[in-house]
């Protein structure tokens, strides 16, 4: 199967930035902005599971890496989004006082 994804990418510690960029060059993807791109990615059966196996075994990720999945959900149609790897941090509009 083929579906169009975005993914985000916040690697910490930088290492693993060149194999994703060569990783996106083959896969024809295009940049958006803010270390967000855009392409197709072929898979067998899961989208989630075959991608996040793909990109740990390119970037190894850092624990304070973080790669962000946004895809359409064949259960029910619906545009989401989730973790590979990492978490969601603080909102960086949020002030603390």
């Amino acid at each position: 199967m083929r579906d169009r994804v975005w993914l985000s990418a916040d690697l910490c510690s930088g290492h693993g930035y060149q194999a994703l960029h060569r990783w996106l060059a083959g896969k024809e993807a295009k940049e958006c902005g803010g270390g967000l791109f855009t392409f197709f990615f072929e898979h067998r059966h899961d989208l989630v599971s075959e991608m996040s196996e793909e990109l740990n075994r390119l970037v190894s990720p850092h624990p304070d890496d973080r790669i962000y999945l946004i895809y359409k959900d064949p259960k029910d149609g619906e545009v989401t989004g989730l973790f590979l790897f990492g978490q969601r941090g603080p909102s960086p509009w949020r002030q603390t006082h």
